[in-house]
């Protein structure tokens, strides 16, 4: 479940100096740096890449200035 990606992720950038929240204003992550201005990451955990992630990579495109989507590599059968 995508759940079970939140807190390796969550600790990943708690070793990076930023303070991580979950389920926040209808994000999967978001994540602050102490530095001034403050750098800010915005997580939607997914287990697969689809159309789902991408509009939420375009719904959130204003709140940053730069975006990431990434998603698990698949196995191909």
């Amino acid at each position: 479940m995508e759940t079970a990606l939140y807190l390796p992720v969550k600790r990943f950038l708690e070793n990076l100096g930023f303070t991580v929240k979950g389920e926040v204003g209808g994000c999967d992550l978001v994540a602050l740096s102490a530095g001034d201005p403050p750098i800010v990451v915005i997580g939607e955990l997914k287990l697969t890449f689809n159309l789902e992630l991408v509009l939420q990579a375009v719904d959130r495109a204003g709140a940053c200035g730069r975006q990431n989507v990434r998603a698990r590599q698949g196995t191909r059968e």
